[in-house]
C-alpha cells in the first residue's frame, strides 16, 4: 500500500526529458496550460524522480488497517489500538478489524506534532530559553 519507488539514474534522466516534454504540453494532446489534475501529478513525480527523490503513491481515500497505519506512525500496533480506543482518531470496524481514513491518519499526525511543538516552547520558556 505504501511502496516506496526510488528511482535510478536512468529513471532519474528519463525523469528529466519527460517533464520537458510535459512543460512543452508533448506528453497529452490537450489545450495548452490546461494543468489538469493528471498533469499536475505527473510534473510532481517527475520532478522529484529527475532530483533522484524516492516517492510514495498512495489514494488519500485509502483504508489502513491498524498495522498498517501503525507503520505509518512509527508506533507499535498495539499502541496504536490503545490510541484508537481512546478515541482520539476515527476508525470503523468491518468485522472485529478496524479501519482508519488515511485522511484521518494524516490530521491525527499533524495535530500530534502542533502539541509536540507547543509543548516544547512551553518549556522552553519555562526554562527561560525562549526569546
Amino acid at each position: 500500500m505504501n511502496h516506496l519507488i526510488k528511482p535510478n539514474p536512468t529513471d532519474s534522466t528519463l525523469a528529466i526529458q519527460g517533464l520537458a516534454r510535459l512543460n512543452n504540453q508533448q506528453i497529452f494532446s490537450i489545450q495548452p496550460k490546461s494543468n489538469t489534475a493528471i498533469e499536475k501529478a505527473l510534473q510532481q513525480i517527475l520532478e522529484h524522480f529527475s532530483q533522484g527523490h524516492a516517492i510514495q503513491i498512495h489514494a488519500v481515500e485509502l483504508e489502513y488497517t491498524t498495522q498498517e497505519a501503525a507503520d505509518w506512525l512509527g508506533i507499535s500496533r498495539p499502541t496504536f489500538v490503545k490510541i484508537l480506543e481512546s478515541g482520539s482518531l476515527p476508525f470503523r470496524k468491518i468485522g472485529n478489524q478496524r479501519r482508519v481514513l488515511f485522511t484521518d491518519l494524516q490530521a491525527f499526525q499533524t495535530a500530534q506534532r502542533r502539541k509536540a511543538v507547543a509543548s516544547l516552547t512551553q518549556l522552553h520558556q519555562e526554562m527561560g530559553l525562549y526569546d
